[in-house]
């Protein structure tokens, strides 16, 4: 009985310590990314920033097309495959039929219709390449993601890559050559990618057979559909700005706002990405109350880390954005506007997780649907009259897009995932921290200002997490990721 409660307890370690690794991955992430857009956003100014920003939301957007819905399939069904490397080396073949298919198409966009790559080939061509070595990694990402091991996505795509970054953008800091590190940016990304991307897939590949089932393929369609709706949103705003108004200080401004809020979300993802199997497997076995619950659980957490950070970024907008220099001052209410779209989400919980994981990404679609339809209109109606059109845009859209995937997720599943366990605990942590912030923002010493807000921040963090009523919120983050159902 012993070696049994040894074996148990020694398992319970090792899977605590892949979660640390994630949540330790996650936050150096996090910090990296920071640090290189602070330098990057700061010193180049917001024209060259945003120049650089525009060129990969380009690639960004081939990305999304080239996948084909390949990344949430490999998620759901990767942890059910016989042979996992052959699994992922269908999607490995698809990857090279799309890009394939497409490389015409955006040759003919990317030369004739977007006039500020100059058509130049050279610079066409460097994108595109970029685009299908990304879509190779999300796929890896993917595949670790599927099989729990959650914490290599951030050690590649996070510290890797910032860091990578981080060298190249001080040797030309240094050297008074940051010019050129905007026109060899792409060429600095395509190089660390595949020093990534190459032996990741030498490594994992298997000769396959490249076949898809009917359902399979309709699943695919479905999911490319979605991923093209909800994923092109942000980058296709930048490459429309870019196009529609002179110079990129604009799009340097909205990247730097959403790369922001983006990162504050990094550690809460880890956490989400976690349960994206797990409602897989409940799913199969029947165990919808243990799905509910879990639901719940994912969305408090999220909502215990992200909301003091969405509140603070919020409130606070001038003094962030002051950060980085006088080019970035005057549009406070973009990253104002950005914070609230991803408090939105946040409140809302994985509710698409729960529609994708349990086969139900069609009205997942619905929801991806009405959300880019809504977000093209109204840039469409205010891109002439207001340069907050695209973040108001984004509010917008994320507003119709998470009310319909909350209807829909509760109508399927006879249930209501807004129930006071839910939105009580956000809304009380929402009223706290705007408080909080709003006191902080009126200190005009910008290093105390600084301190405070990383103090305060954490505290509310921490509080939020150890001070809950919900006990089993902060168990969850120490389960076994093979056996988290225990702890709900």
């Amino acid at each position: 009985m012993a070696d049994v409660h040894n074996d148990i307890s020694t398992s319970q370690k090792k899977n605590n310590r892949e979660f640390l690794f994630s949540l330790f991955f996650s936050v150096a992430s996090a910090v990296l990314g920071f640090v290189f857009s602070f330098l990057a956003a700061k010193f180049l100014e917001s024209d060259r920033y945003g120049q650089v920003q525009y060129y990969v939301s380009i690639a960004n957007i081939v990305l999304v097309f080239l996948l084909f819905g390949s990344r949430n399939r490999i998620i759901r069904g990767i942890q059910f495959a016989e042979n996992k490397k052959a699994e992922i080396s269908r999607y490995y073949i698809l990857i090279l039929i799309t890009s394939a298919i497409i490389l015409p198409f955006y040759f003919i966009i990317a030369y004739f219709l977007l006039n500020k790559l100059g058509q130049n080939i050279l610079l066409i061509s460097c994108i595109y390449v970029l685009a299908i070595l990304l879509a190779f990694a999300e796929l890896v990402y993917s595949f670790f993601i599927g099989l729990n091991h959650n914490e290599l996505k951030p050690l590649f795509a996070g510290i890797y890559v910032h860091a990578f970054f981080l060298i190249l953008f001080g040797v030309h800091y240094f050297t008074n050559s940051l010019q050129n590190f905007v026109d060899w940016y792409i060429y600095y990304y395509i190089a660390g990618m595949l020093v990534f991307v190459v032996p990741v897939l030498v490594i994992s590949f298997r000769k396959t057979k490249f076949k898809f089932s009917k359902s399979e393929l309709v699943s695919q369609l479905i999911f490319c559909a979605t991923y093209i709706c909800y994923n092109i949103k942000t980058t296709l705003g930048n490459v429309i700005v870019g196009e529609a108004y002179e110079g990129f200080s604009i799009v340097g401004i909205i990247s730097i706002s959403t790369q922001i809020i983006a990162a504050a979300g990094l550690v809460s993802g880890i956490i989400t990405f976690m349960a994206m199997p797990v409602f897989s497997k409940l799913h199969a076995m029947g165990e919808q109350e243990k799905m509910f619950k879990m639901f719940d659980m994912v969305t408090r957490l999220t909502c215990y880390i992200n909301i003091p950070f969405f509140m603070a970024f919020a409130v606070e907008a001038h003094g962030v954005l002051a950060l980085f220099g006088e080019s970035y001052m005057g549009y406070d209410l973009t990253m104002t506007l950005l914070s609230i779209s991803a408090l939105v989400d946040c409140l809302t919980g994985p509710c698409q997780s729960i529609l994708i994981m349990s086969g139900n990404e069609r009205y997942d679609l619905y929801a991806a649907l009405a959300q880019f339809a809504a977000y093209l209109i109204t840039i469409a109606v205010l891109l002439n009259v207001t340069v907050y059109a695209i973040p108001i845009a984004s509010l917008v859209a994320m507003v119709i897009a998470n009310v319909i995937k909350m209807i829909l997720t509760s109508i399927k599943f006879h249930h209501n995932f807004f129930s006071w366990r839910v939105w009580l605990p956000a809304l009380v942590i929402a009223v706290i921290s705007f408080a909080v912030f709003f006191g902080l923002s009126f200190i005009d010493n910008w290093v105390l200002w600084l301190i405070l807000n990383c103090i305060v921040g954490a505290s509310l963090i921490l509080g939020c997490i150890f001070l809950s009523p919900f006990q089993k919120d902060k168990h969850f983050l120490w389960a076994r990721k093979d056996n988290f159902d225990a702890y709900l």
